[in-house]
């Protein structure tokens, strides 16, 4: 479940071909990330 947010940044950058936007990271590791690190 963690690689979840690497394989989304990498789809990202693969399918845009485009540098990935500063919103694009944030709502990653707002979105996706800490909800799996943090403890529930």
């Amino acid at each position: 479940m963690l690689t979840a947010p690497t394989n989304l940044l990498r789809h990202e950058m693969l399918f845009t071909s485009e540098p990935v936007a500063a919103s694009t990271l944030t709502s990653l590791v707002d979105d996706v990330f800490l909800p799996l690190v943090r403890p529930t």
